[in-house]
């Protein structure tokens, strides 16, 4: 009777093990992760929609916080990543401009030096 007892009571906390490792998670927790692998593969507007979807469904989920920060952080790394494109597109334009004035400085020191009167 203890035998089969004791083999029971093994068997049913092996199948509760099994239970416990093969739950799947939360649908939040799969949520959040997919937010996090978008992150994770440089798709950062892919990224803030699914913070934002996650944090819309579960806002007291005890992830919040984290997704709220990361979320933050995605939206800044945007900003800055529009901000450095800005700042490009007018280094590019400052260039040219530059180049252009060299250009015309270029062709009025000819110009001057076809003009310049002889010293005798």
């Amino acid at each position: 009777m203890r035998r089969s007892l004791a083999a029971l009571a093994a068997s049913l906390l092996l199948v509760g093990c099994a239970a416990l490792s093969s739950t799947p998670p939360p649908p939040s927790a799969a949520a959040l992760k997919r937010a996090d692998d978008q992150m994770t593969a440089a798709h950062y507007r892919s990224a803030l929609a699914l913070y934002d979807e996650f944090l819309k469904a579960n806002p007291n989920d005890p992830a919040a916080p984290r997704a709220r920060a990361t979320r933050v952080l995605v939206e800044r790394l945007l900003a800055s990543q529009t901000e450095v494109e800005r700042l490009r597109r007018d280094v590019d334009t400052r260039q040219a401009e530059i180049d252009r004035l060299k250009a015309d400085l270029e062709r009025l020191r000819r110009i001057d030096l076809r003009q310049a009167p002889t010293v005798r």
